[in-house]
């Protein structure tokens, strides 16, 4: 994504690989393809690659990329907290759960995998995919949807994934229902298969 955050964090590799290339160029000493690869370039590849790890280092992106010991509650808001207890609480032991919003990391917290090839929903844009995300829910009778949720991902670029995954949405509209929101999180119910509280 053409962002701040994913370009800063994304450029420290490109530039390694840059200078490894130069140095392999440099030690095989070959000439013809070494000829545009002079200190000058050289200079502005180190230049670039210290610049970005600097503002990496100043925005503290390693922390927050590789976050070692820190517990997974300290990730968690209060709601999102809430939404695991929730769903934690009302799922069977092999029971799976699905999410329509952009955090694949619901499946981590709730110790769930996806019921679909796509745990990340981004990549399961075209329609064909999509076709295949419903198959799978209709299949698994997967009964707990987090629908929507107030994160910035869920409508990132200002379109909210409910509209940007037409055919999984048309689905859930059809054999789902709103059940409860907690703290600006949507959890849908299955139809056929939800009780009453």
């Amino acid at each position: 994504r053409p962002d701040w955050e994913h370009v800063i964090y994304g450029l420290d590799v490109f530039w390694i690989l840059i200078l490894a290339r130069l140095f392999e160029l440099k030690d095989r000493r070959v000439s013809s393809q070494a000829k545009g690869f002079g200190p000058k370039t050289l200079a502005f590849c180190i230049l670039l690659s210290v610049l970005s790890l600097a503002h990496f280092a100043r925005w503290d992106g390693a922390r927050q990329n590789f976050p070692l010991g820190v517990p997974d509650g300290d990730f968690m808001t209060e709601g999102q907290k809430a939404v695991v207890d929730y769903l934690g609480k009302r799922l069977g032991p092999n029971e799976g759960f699905f999410t329509l919003t952009s955090e694949a990391g619901w499946y981590y917290f709730l110790n769930r995998a996806c019921p679909t090839p796509f745990p990340y929903i981004w990549t399961a844009a075209p329609d064909l995919y999509q076709k295949r995300v419903v198959e799978d829910l209709e299949a698994q009778k997967i009964r707990w949807v987090l629908y929507r949720d107030p994160d910035w991902s869920y409508s990132i670029d200002g379109i909210p994934n409910d509209q940007k995954f037409p055919v999984v949405s048309a689905y859930l509209r059809a054999d789902y229902r709103p059940w409860k929101i907690l703290d600006g999180y949507e959890i849908w119910a299955r139809q056929k298969e939800s009780k009453a509280e």
